[in-house]
């Protein structure tokens, strides 16, 4: 808002807005010193300083250098000067004595001065006993950095967060997603989440990730190179289940990623407990998935049932059944090998049941079931 040496020869009349003309002695001119649309204080004067005029404006660069009027004060009654055809005035860059009191007091007052530039920061004294810290980010537009309570003298920094929602689409984090709060839709599958490369986050670097429309697929987490997550092995990635809300943060004194949600890595199909936990199946076939683990699969329909086991399924498996309707439920292989003692069908309605892995596309069948 302010140059050193800036004066150059109004080239205009009458009350509008100012044309910069040459500079004279050792001045330079307004555009040495100022961008385009920067807001600028200015005195506008007559030799003698008969005729003088105080105000600020926006300049703006072009042919010629322009520079809009606000007027503070002027020898015209306070309002613009009418600049006859033959008069020489000049136009220096000064700083202004109210701008200068803002920047000493914070800014503080209960609205957005006219001339404050983009990062101009002030303090809002709006609410009683409080002092709101705002910047100032263009146009009317300002964010809240935090709160001065006056009693009892403290400060708290705004835990206001962007929040960005990229649906159903993966998204690769930079470094300026620094605080940002990333959602993804999970209802039909996983989402990737790429971290951004740690030698560009730097220490401390935060943000948070959020999945919604279901708790059975994951935000996949992914690191940018060899970055290790938690207590996991570089490169590992880290599944976090929908509805599960997380925290990563860099760590650069034990170069690793850090999170709020374990301490090493969980595979998609990890057993979990959530509201979710119940698989209906309202069908006459379902076909188990890597994702029913942990999980109560009912079957209702009165029509029979067929419930296929596939090969392929994760080590570990284990999942319950329940008949909920009419139609018995028959248990069938498809490239594994299913041990039971007692059948393969449920015992009728209500009936439960259990299938859990053994070895590779192996599984033991048992609970209320019959041939």
């Amino acid at each position: 808002m302010f140059g050193d040496f800036v004066a150059q020869l109004g080239a205009s009349t009458g009350t509008g807005q100012y044309n910069l003309g040459s500079t004279f002695g050792s001045t330079v001119t307004w555009r040495s010193e100022f961008a385009n649309d920067d807001v600028v204080g200015y005195l506008a004067t007559t030799q003698d300083a008969t005729k003088r005029e105080v105000g600020w404006g926006i300049f703006t660069i072009g042919t010629p250098d322009k520079l809009t009027r606000n007027i503070v004060r002027s020898t015209q009654a306070n309002g613009p000067v009418d600049w006859g055809s033959t008069e020489v005035y000049r136009i220096f860059s000064v700083p202004l004595g109210f701008v200068l009191s803002a920047m000493v007091n914070g800014g503080l007052g209960d609205e957005l001065p006219d001339w404050a530039p983009p990062g101009f920061g002030r303090l809002d004294d709006t609410d009683a006993g409080v002092w709101a810290k705002l910047r100032h980010l263009g146009e009317s537009d300002e964010s809240e950095e935090g709160r001065h309570y006056l009693t009892p003298g403290i400060f708290a920094a705004s835990p206001r967060r962007l929040w960005v929602d990229h649906g159903a689409s993966a998204y690769a984090a930079t470094k300026t997603d620094i605080g940002k709060v990333h959602l993804f839709n999970v209802t039909s599958a996983d989402r990737v989440l790429t971290l951004p490369p740690s030698a560009g986050a730097g220490h401390g670097f935060a943000m948070r990730g959020y999945g919604y429309g279901s708790a059975d697929n994951n935000i996949v987490v992914t690191p940018n190179g060899t970055d290790a997550i938690d207590g996991g092995a570089n490169s590992a990635t880290l599944s976090v289940p929908g509805g599960v809300p997380l925290t990563i943060e860099w760590d650069t004194v034990n170069g690793k990623w850090r999170t709020n949600v374990n301490t090493g890595p969980v595979a998609a199909d990890a057993f979990r407990t959530n509201a979710n936990n119940v698989n209906a199946q309202t069908g006459t076939a379902y076909t188990l998935l890597a994702k029913d683990n942990g999980k109560t699969i009912t079957l209702s329909n009165a029509a029979a049932i067929t419930l296929t086991v596939p090969s392929g399924l994760p080590a570990g498996f284990s999942c319950f059944i329940v008949q909920l309707g009419a139609g018995q439920v028959t248990i069938v292989a498809s490239g594994t090998t299913l041990r039971s003692r007692v059948g393969l069908k449920t015992g009728g309605q209500y009936a439960q049941g259990a299938i859990i892995y053994i070895a590779t596309n192996t599984y033991s069948v048992g609970g209320d079931l019959t041939t």
